[in-house]
């Protein structure tokens, strides 16, 4: 309700939150597609660089394991090795683009879940 979220803004105004590191991740095609990439490079650069730099943390993408299934339209990702490999890919360039911005404590990491599996 907008009391509780007049109340929580007001208090995070008030008592910033301290994170060392934030652990983000983005849907499992959209780093391995070209069009929701930009997209989501466009959201890192213009929302997520300001919030990392008042955070002081340093961002954690964690790359999602690729799946396979005959529900969701599948066209260029062709099997679960290339699916994995094309989602690593862009979390490389999510790092990068907010490692331009980022200082040098605070540059970005990638936890390879994706690629563990």
């Amino acid at each position: 309700n907008q009391d509780y979220l007049d109340y929580t803004l007001q208090y995070f105004q008030a008592n910033p939150p301290q994170w060392d590191y934030i652990v983000i991740n983005d849907n499992t095609r959209s780093p391995a597609k070209n069009s929701s990439r930009m997209a989501s490079l466009d959201a890192l650069e213009s929302t997520y660089v300001t919030w990392f730099n008042k955070s002081g943390a340093v961002p954690i993408f964690l790359d999602t394991h690729a799946y396979w299934t005959t529900w969701r339209d599948m066209t260029g990702l062709e099997d679960v090795p290339t699916f994995t490999s094309y989602v690593y890919e862009g979390y490389l360039q999510y790092a990068n683009l907010l490692a331009s911005y980022l200082p040098e404590r605070q540059q970005p990491r990638i936890a390879p879940i994706g690629i563990a599996f």
